[in-house]
C-alpha cells in the first residue's frame, strides 16, 4: 500500500501519544496525506507532541472501555491499534480481541448499508 492510498480515508489510531503512534500520526500529517485522523487519548497530559496539529479528532478514553471503542472505530476505514497498558497484560490481550470484534461489527454495518 502506498501512503497516497489513504487519501480520503478515516484512520483511527490508539496509542497515538506513544513513540510509534505519534510518529505515525506525525508522518501522515507532515506528508500532507488527505485523510481524517482520529486518536484515542487516555489523558490530557500526553497531548503535547500532537498539540501542534489542529486537524486531529480526539476521543478521550481507555482501551478497556468497550463503549468508547465501539464509537471510536465506527466510521473508520483503518484502525491502527498501538495502545499498550504496562500495568495489565490481560487488558492488552482483551483490548486486541475486542478491537477486532468491534471492527468486524463496524465493517458488517458498512457492508449492510451498501445494499
Amino acid at each position: 500500500m502506498d501512503i497516497s492510498d489513504l487519501s480520503g480515508k478515516k484512520i483511527a489510531v490508539t496509542g497515538a501519544t506513544g513513540f510509534i503512534g505519534s510518529r505515525l500520526v506525525e508522518t501522515l500529517l507532515l506528508n500532507k496525506v488527505d485523510c481524517k485522523i482520529s486518536v484515542l487519548i487516555r489523558n490530557y497530559s500526553s497531548l503535547a507532541h500532537l498539540a501542534r496539529f489542529d486537524s486531529i479528532d480526539y476521543t478521550f478514553g481507555n482501551i478497556d472501555d468497550n463503549e468508547v471503542i465501539d464509537k471510536f472505530v465506527k466510521d473508520a476505514d483503518y484502525v491502527v491499534h498501538l495502545a499498550y497498558d504496562p500495568s495489565s497484560q490481560k487488558t492488552n490481550i482483551n483490548s486486541i480481541v475486542y478491537r477486532v470484534k468491534s471492527c468486524e461489527m463496524s465493517q458488517t454495518a458498512v457492508i449492510a448499508n451498501k445494499y
